[in-house]
């Protein structure tokens, strides 16, 4: 059952997967990969109470291994309008993972979900020196900055992370031409 949740989940056909991943699950309650995939194909199929219940018994079941589950519950939580667990998520991975972008951008985005713009503007500003490439900081950091009245901040910020596309974009099309 594992394995065809994996092979449809590849295939992008989530609601399958999510069917075999569950049957999965029923047959080995323990398993916390299972249970971490569900949670996935749950999301993409918009069922984020469902990805969100899979994903929290995945973090249960293997504690040690759970930072890119966390990431993801963390994005569920956010999606299911509630900052304060996804800010939670987003806080102890970055416990065990201090400089994980990923993290610190989930972070910052439950504390502006939360209205705590000024916070999220600290959460971002060392990422945007650690990784000066990454334009998801920089539009996240834009919201962060306008928020909190500072317009011309935003505004940096958000060309500063159009111009990361706009380069990736670039990059992309020449590997495609060559």
């Amino acid at each position: 059952m594992l394995q065809l949740g994996e092979l449809e989940f590849k295939a992008a056909r989530y609601e399958r997967a999510a069917d075999y991943l569950k049957r999965a699950r029923e047959l080995r309650p323990e398993d916390a990969t299972a249970a971490f995939y569900e949670g996935q194909a749950l999301e993409k199929t918009g069922d984020l109470a469902g990805a969100r219940d899979a994903l929290e018994a995945s973090v249960k079941l293997a504690p040690g291994r759970s930072v890119e589950v966390r990431v993801m519950l963390g994005g569920v939580y956010l999606g299911l309008k509630n900052p304060k667990a996804a800010e939670d998520q987003f806080e102890a991975v970055l416990l065990s993972e201090p400089g994980m972008a990923k993290a610190g951008i989930g972070l910052a985005r439950a504390q502006i979900a939360d209205g705590r713009f000024g916070q999220a503007v600290q959460q971002l500003l060392p990422l945007a020196q650690s990784q000066p490439r990454d334009a998801e900081i920089f539009d996240v950091l834009a919201q962060a900055y306008t928020g909190i009245g500072k317009k011309a901040e935003a505004e940096r910020a958000q060309r500063r992370a159009e111009v990361l596309r706009g380069i990736a974009t670039n990059k992309q099309d020449g590997r495609k031409a060559q």
